[in-house]
């Protein structure tokens, strides 16, 4: 729930536009939105260890607790380090890897699952104005939208 403190925005007065600037630029506006990135960092870090022992021994399986870890830690890096570019581009590739490690393990009537999020993540990456895959399009800040 804490992940999804982003949407404040549209109600709390931050002085970031939604369509003009990146979401980055929250954590700088309100101490609201630091601190709810860094809670769910480290709900999703404390999270993995007692998944690790709910899945079965599976590599997949494994690899998805593992890339949960992988995403708390890197929020909380970019709570302690906002800015950074490596960071987010971490948080992203966990949560890609974790998505894609779901569908090779899960069950086929769960799968669609994951399967649906890595087709918005790829769509959203495809439809991004100005946006390749890379560090760039995950933290550079644009000056305006064009389109």
């Amino acid at each position: 729930m804490t992940y999804s403190a982003w949407l404040l925005e549209f109600v709390l007065p931050t002085g970031i536009s939604p369509v003009q600037q990146p979401a980055e630029q929250l954590l700088s506006a309100q101490p609201v939105f630091h601190v709810a990135l860094g809670v769910s960092g480290l709900a999703f870090t404390l999270a993995s260890p007692p998944l690790l022992r709910l899945p079965p021994v599976h590599c997949m399986a494994r690899m998805t607790a593992s890339s949960l870890c992988a995403f708390g830690i890197a929020l909380l890096g970019d709570v302690a380090r906002p800015g950074t570019t490596a960071l987010p581009l971490l948080a992203n590739s966990a949560a890609l890897v974790g998505a894609l490690s779901l569908v090779l393990w899960w069950p086929p009537g769960w799968r669609a699952w994951p399967a649906v999020f890595l087709a918005l993540v790829v769509l959203a990456l495809g439809i991004s104005p100005g946006c390749s895959p890379g560090p760039r399009c995950w933290s550079a800040p644009r000056s305006s939208w064009s389109g």
